[in-house]
C-alpha cells in the first residue's frame, strides 16, 4: 500500500484523488476549522475515502513528522493560493499565507519518493516569474535550505549557484510544472490550475503529465454537428438555443473533418451534464432524503463581469474571496435568461466530489471550501499517473534484488521469467481470458484478480456497458489472495500457498449470490497465480490504473463477519446497496440509504467514464 501525507488538505479534494489512486494517508493536516469539521463529519459518517484519515488540525510547520512511519511515498498539498490568486490581492511571496517554503521543509524532512503540489493559475503571472522559479528550485534541491534571515531572492541566487556547480546537492527531485484545465480531464468546469510534480532522483522514472481525456472540439461536435448532446439530454430543437458567437467557422471545420480527429477524446462535460439526476432545489432544502447540501440560496443577480455559467458549457471556475463568494462565478445562467446560485451540492458536483460527501457550515462557508478545492477527478488523474510510476519503480527494485526464476509446479507468473521480461503483473492479468465468477475451477496458488460486472443494475450501467460483449474493460473490484500468515511476514518464498486464491474467489461469489439485487451470472473474473513477492504491488498497480468502485467508493465487498463484540461498527456501503449477507444485519445502520448510494455511484461512474 502506497503511503502519503496530505498538507493543506482543505475540504479534501486533492487527498481524495490520491485515495482513489491507491494512496493511504498517514497524516492529513489542515488548520481551517470549517474544513476540518467537513472532513470529521464525513469520517463519522463512514465515508470510505476519508474514514481512516488521521486528521490533524493545526499548522503544517508544527506537526511532529517524527511520529510518521518511514518510507512515505507521496507528499501532496495545495499551499494557500490566495497570495497568487487572480481573485485575490496578488501579494505573492510577501503574503504570510505563502506556505511553499513550509511544504519544501516537509519534503526535506520526509524525503518522499514523489510530491504533488497544486496551486492557482495566478502563480504563473509575469510578476511572480522569479518566485515561481524559486519554488521549482527549492523543491528540486530541498537540502539546500534557506538560512536564517536569508531573503527568498538571496536563497534563489544560492540555489542557482548550486545547480550550476556540479557538486552533490544531497536530496534532489526531478520537477515538472504544468498548467492543467480541469475540463480537459472530465470536470464540468473550466478551472485552470498549476500542478508541480517531483520524483526523487533515485526513482529513475520516465514520467509526463497524463494526456487530456476530454476536449472542447468534441463538445462542439456533439452539440452543433451530430446533435448527440441534445438527444442525450432530450432537448427538443426549439429549446436548443443558438450556436455561440464566434464558433461557426470552427464548427464548420469540424463538420468537414474526419470524425476520427476528435474520436479519441470525450466531450467536455457541461453544467447540464453535471446536474443530471438532481431535483430542482428548494429553499427548505427538501429532496426526499436523497441528496445532501441541496438548498436553494436566494439573491443571485447579474452585474458587470458576473453573468453566471451557461448550462451547456463547463462552468466558470468556482471562486472564494476574502469577503464572501463572488456571485457570477458561483451562479448558473438558465436558458430562460434567469440566474440563480449553485447549491452546495451542485457546486460539489462541478468539483466532482461524490454525492455522499457532505460539507459543514453555512452556504457562504461551504462555497468558500469548494472554491478553494481541487476537482477530485483531476487530482485522481494526476495521482494515478504518479502512483503507477512509483509502483513500477518498486517492481524494478525488487527484480534487481531478487534474481532467480520460477520454482513451483504451478508455474506462477514471474516478471523475471525470460518469457515475461518487461511485462508487469497487472499487464499479465489483463491478458487473461475472463471466466464466470460462479464457475471457478480447482487450482492451487496465491495471486491477484479482477472482477467484472455486466448486469442490468441501473447505477452500474456505465461500467456494465464497458464490460459487455466480451470487452471486460473496467473491473468493479480488484484484490489479492496471499498465503495465511503472509501479512505478518510469517510465510516465506517457496512455502505452499494452498488454495488461497481459489478460496478467495469462492468467497466473493458467495457474497454476490447472497445479495438480493445481484445475479452471479453477471460477474466474471480474471485471475493470475503470482509468486508472493509480486502480489501486493500487482494489486496496487491495478487499483491505481482503474480505481474500481468497490475498492474506493463502495466499501465492504471483501469484508468478513467481524464476530461477537464488534457489531457496533457501521454496516458497509456495499451491504446497504446490496443487502443479503445475514451477519451484516447485526452491524450498526449507516446514515445513508441504498437510493442515495446508488445515485452517487451512477454519477461517479458517469463523471469518470473516460478516465
Amino acid at each position: 500500500m502506497l503511503k502519503s501525507v496530505e498538507l493543506f488538505a482543505g475540504a479534501g479534494g486533492l487527498g481524495m484523488g490520491a485515495a482513489l489512486a491507491g494512496f493511504k494517508a498517514r497524516a492529513v493536516i489542515e488548520w481551517d476549522r470549517w474544513a476540518c469539521d467537513t472532513i470529521e463529519e464525513n469520517k463519522e459518517r463512514g465515508f470510505p475515502l476519508v474514514m481512516d484519515w488521521p486528521l490533524h488540525r493545526g499548522d503544517v510547520r508544527e506537526f511532529d513528522y517524527g511520529s510518521l512511519p518511514e518510507g512515505i511515498d507521496l507528499v501532496s498539498g495545495g499551499p494557500p493560493c490566495q497570495p497568487f490568486s487572480i481573485g485575490g490581492k496578488h501579494a505573492g511571496y510577501t503574503d504570510t499565507r505563502d506556505m511553499f517554503s513550509a511544504m519544501a521543509a516537509v519534503v526535506r524532512r520526509l524525503k518522499p519518493r514523489a510530491f504533488i503540489i497544486e496551486n492557482v493559475k495566478g502563480l504563473t503571472r509575469p510578476k511572480f516569474a522569479n518566485y515561481f522559479q524559486y519554488i521549482l528550485d527549492q523543491f528540486a534541491m530541498p537540502d539546500i535550505a534557506p538560512r536564517e534571515g536569508e531573503s527568498w531572492y538571496d536563497h534563489l541566487a544560492r540555489l542557482e549557484r548550486e545547480k550550476t556547480s556540479g557538486r552533490d546537492h544531497g536530496l534532489t527531485y526531478e520537477v515538472n510544472p504544468r498548467l492543467l484545465n480541469a475540463a480537459d480531464f472530465g470536470a464540468p468546469q473550466k478551472r485552470e490550475r498549476v500542478f508541480i510534480v517531483g520524483f526523487r532522483g533515485d526513482q529513475a522514472v520516465e514520467w509526463s503529465f497524463p494526456e487530456p481525456t476530454h476536449s472542447a472540439d468534441a463538445l462542439m461536435r456533439a452539440q452543433w454537428v451530430t446533435g448527440d448532446y441534445w438527444e442525450r439530454h432530450r432537448i427538443p430543437r426549439r429549446l436548443r438555443g443558438k450556436m455561440p458567437d464566434g464558433v461557426a467557422g470552427r464548427v464548420e471545420r469540424l463538420r468537414m473533418s474526419n470524425s476520427a480527429a476528435t474520436s479519441d477524446r470525450f466531450a467536455w462535460r457541461t453544467v447540464r451534464d453535471a446536474l443530471v439526476g438532481l431535483p430542482k432545489p428548494r429553499e427548505d432544502g427538501e429532496t426526499g432524503g436523497r441528496f445532501l447540501n441541496h438548498r436553494l440560496q436566494s439573491g443571485a443577480r447579474v452585474y458587470k463581469g458576473h453573468t453566471g455559467s451557461p448550462v451547456d458549457q463547463p462552468a466558470k471556475a468556482l471562486k472564494a474571496g476574502d469577503h464572501g463568494v463572488p456571485g457570477g462565478e458561483n451562479m448558473m445562467a438558465l436558458p430562460s435568461g434567469e440566474v440563480r446560485y449553485f447549491t452546495v451540492r451542485e457546486a460539489a458536483r462541478l468539483q466532482t466530489f461524490p454525492d455522499g460527501y457532505t460539507f459543514h457550515g453555512a452556504w457562504s462557508e461551504t462555497m468558500r471550501q469548494l472554491g478553494n478545492a481541487v476537482p477530485v477527478v483531476l487530482a485522481q488523474r494526476v495521482a494515478c499517473s504518479v502512483a503507477t510510476k512509483l509502483i513500477e519503480a518498486e517492481l524494478r527494485q525488487l527484480a534487481g534484488r531478487r534474481g532467480g526464476g520460477v520454482t513451483t509446479d504451478e508455474r506462477p507468473f514471474d516478471p523475471l521469467d525470460r518469457n515475461n521480461l518487461g511485462a508487469s503483473v497487472a499487464e499479465a492479468l489483463l491478458e487473461r481470458e475472463p471466466v464466470p465468477l460462479g464457475k471457478i475451477g480447482d487450482f492451487k496458488g496465491a495471486g491477484v484478480y479482477a472482477i467484472y460486472y455486466t448486469g442490468a443494475l441501473l447505477c452500474y450501467e456505465t461500467l456494465a456497458q464497458a464490460n459487455r460483449d466480451g470487452r471486460f474493460q473496467l473491473p468493479i473490484y480488484v484484490g489479492k489472495a496471499i498465503p495465511k500468515g503472509a501479512r505478518k511476514g510469517g510465510v516465506g518464498l517457496g512455502d505452499d500457498p494452498g488454495y488461497v486464491l481459489r478460496g478467495r474467489l469462492h468467497e466473493h461469489a458467495g457474497s454476490v449470490d447472497q445479495a438480493e439485487n445481484l445475479e452471479l451470472a453477471d460477474f466474471h473474473c480474471r485471475y493470475l497465480i503470482v509468486e508472493d513477492i509480486w502480489i501486493p504491488l500487482g494489486e496496487s498497480l491495478l487499483i491505481a490504473k482503474f480505481s474500481p468502485i468497490w475498492n474506493v467508493l463502495i466499501d465492504g465487498y471483501g469484508n468478513h463477519d467481524p464476530g461477537k463484540g464488534r457489531y457496533n461498527q457501521l454496516r458497509s456501503r456495499w451491504d446497504v446497496l446490496h443487502p443479503g449477507r445475514v451477519w451484516t444485519e447485526r452491524c450498526a445502520p449507516r446514515p445513508e440509504t441504498a437510493d442515495q448510494i446508488a445515485t452517487e455511484v451512477a454519477n461517479h461512474l458517469r463523471s469518470r467514464s473516460a478516465t
